[in-house]
C-alpha cells in the first residue's frame, strides 16, 4: 500500500483512510504492507507515531520542496512537479523493490492526492507484473484544479498513466467515479470501483459522552478547514447577523466555534463587521482525539461543502456521523455531500450561499435541538459508512483480482 498520507501526519484525513483499511483488511485474511514517506516530510518531521500492533510500515527516503530545497521560501515551480515531494520517488522505487522481493505481494495499491503515489505505484507494477489498484480520492484534473500550468498538465498525464495501466480505479464518490467514466472510455465498468470513506465506531469508545439536555446555550461547532473558494461561510454569517437583529440568537443563547479553519484573519474581519464577535469564535488546531471530544461535547455539528467541491464528500461529514450529534449542512443541492447526508435521514440542510434560507434552516435546527425533536440516522444506516464495511469491499475487490487471499 503506497500512500503518502499517513501516520504521524495527523492534519489529513487521508491519512485516515490508509490506516484504517491496514487495520481492517486482516479480518479478511489480506495483510498490508505500507510503504510511506520517512517523517521528515512532513510538517514538524518528528520521529513516527506508534502505530497499532501488526502494521507492517517502510518509510522511504523524502523531502518537502518548500521546506528542505527552497531559498528563504522561494523554489522553482518545475522542482514541485508532480508534487513537492517528488523526492519520495528516489527512495520509494528501490525500497519498493526490495520489499516485493522479499514479500511477493499479491497486488500493489496507491493513493492519491499526491501524484507521486501513483507513479510509484505504476513503477513497481510496471517492473515485477503485479497487479495495481490506483485509488482516486478527488479528481486530479478537475475545474481550474491544479492551478500551475506545469503541475495541471503532469497531473493530467500520471491521470492517464494510472487509468491506462492499473487493473481497477477506485473512486470514493459516486460523482467522482461518472467524471473518469465519462472523460476514459477505455475506464469499463469492470474497471472501476465505489468505495468511499467511512468512520471507525471504535475511535469513540473510550472517549466521554454524556448526553445532557440542551442548556439555555446551546454549543455548535465546525471542526476543519474552512476554505474561502469552497467552503465561504459569509452566508452563514449573513444569517446570524440576521437572526441576532430580530433577537432570535444572542450570545446568551448561541455559541458557534469554528475550529483550525486556517482562514481566522479574514474570517474574523467578517466576524467583526456583522457584529457576531461575541457568538462566533475562531479557535486553533487541536489533536485528533481532542477534536473528536469536542464533537461529543457539542449540541450541533456545522458543515460547510460549496459547488466547487460537488465531486467530494469531506471526512468530517462521516466523522459527524458517527457521533449521532445533530448536523446541520450548507452544501449544494447537486452535491455528493449534500445527496449522501440526505440519503442517511440528515434534514438540516440548507444552500451554501443563500443567506434566506440559512436562516430559515438555522432556525429550524436549533429548535429542534432544544425540543430534542432531531432525527439522526438508523445503526443500520450507520453500519453502511463503517471502516471495517469499506475494508471488507476492499478485501473484496482484491479477491476478484487475484483470488482468495
Amino acid at each position: 500500500m503506497i500512500a503518502y498520507h499517513f501516520p504521524p501526519l495527523s492534519d489529513s484525513s487521508g491519512a485516515l483512510r490508509t490506516l484504517k483499511f491496514c487495520e481492517h483488511l486482516p479480518d479478511y485474511q489480506w495483510r498490508p504492507i505500507v510503504l510511506t514517506p520517512n517523517a521528515r516530510a512532513y510538517p514538524g518531521g518528528g520521529p513516527p507515531a506508534e502505530l497499532p500492533a501488526g502494521i507492517e510500515v517502510h518509510r522511504a527516503f523524502a523531502l518537502d520542496v518548500a521546506r528542505h530545497l527552497s531559498v528563504g521560501g522561494a523554489y522553482f515551480n518545475w522542482m514541485a512537479v508532480p508534487d513537492r515531494w517528488n523526492t519520495w520517488l528516489l527512495g520509494a522505487v528501490p525500497l519498493g523493490l526490495r520489499l516485493i522481493r522479499k514479500h511477493r505481494p499479491a497486488a500493489i495499491w496507491s493513493t492519491y492526492p499526491v501524484p507521486s503515489a501513483h507513479l510509484i505505484g505504476y513503477v513497481l507494477s510496471r517492473l515485477s507484473g503485479i497487479p495495481w489498484i490506483a485509488d482516486f480520492r478527488d479528481p486530479m484534473v478537475y475545474g481550474s484544479w491544479p492551478a500551475n500550468a506545469v503541475q495541471r498538465k503532469a497531473s493530467a498525464w500520471i491521470e492517464r498513466l494510472a487509468v491506462n495501466n492499473c487493473r481497477t480505479a477506485v473512486f470514493v464518490t459516486p460523482s467522482t467515479l461518472r467524471l473518469y467514466a465519462e472523460r476514459y472510455s477505455a475506464l469499463g465498468e469492470s474497471r472501476r470501483v465505489l468505495i468511499p470513506n467511512g468512520f471507525d465506531a471504535s475511535d469513540l469508545d473510550d472517549l466521554p459522552r454524556v448526553d445532557k439536555p440542551p442548556e439555555a446555550r446551546l454549543f455548535l461547532l465546525h471542526s476543519g478547514l474552512m476554505d474561502v473558494t469552497d467552503r465561504d461561510p459569509t452566508s452563514f454569517f449573513d444569517a446570524l447577523a440576521e437572526l441576532r437583529r430580530r433577537a432570535e440568537v444572542s450570545p446568551g443563547n448561541l455559541k458557534v466555534v469554528l475550529r483550525a479553519s486556517t482562514n481566522d484573519e479574514i474570517f474574523q474581519k467578517q466576524i467583526r463587521a456583522r457584529d457576531i464577535d461575541d457568538i462566533v469564535f475562531l479557535e486553533p488546531r487541536i489533536a485528533y482525539r481532542d477534536a473528536l471530544s469536542e464533537m461529543l461535547a457539542a449540541d450541533g455539528l456545522l458543515l460547510f461543502q460549496g459547488p466547487p467541491c460537488n465531486l467530494q464528500i469531506p471526512a468530517k461529514a462521516y466523522e459527524y456521523l458517527a457521533t449521532r450529534k445533530p448536523i446541520f449542512a450548507l452544501a449544494d443541492r447537486q452535491g455528493d455531500t449534500w445527496r449522501m447526508l440526505e440519503g442517511a435521514g440528515i434534514k438540516g440542510l440548507a444552500t451554501l450561499d443563500s443567506a434566506p434560507e440559512i436562516v430559515v434552516g438555522l432556525r429550524d435546527f436549533l429548535a429542534s435541538i432544544r425540543k430534542r425533536q432531531v432525527t439522526l440516522p438508523s445503526d443500520q444506516t450507520l453500519s453502511g459508512y463503517s471502516r471495517a464495511a469499506r475494508a471488507r469491499d476492499l478485501a473484496g475487490l482484491l479477491d476478484s483480482i487475484v483470488g482468495p487471499a
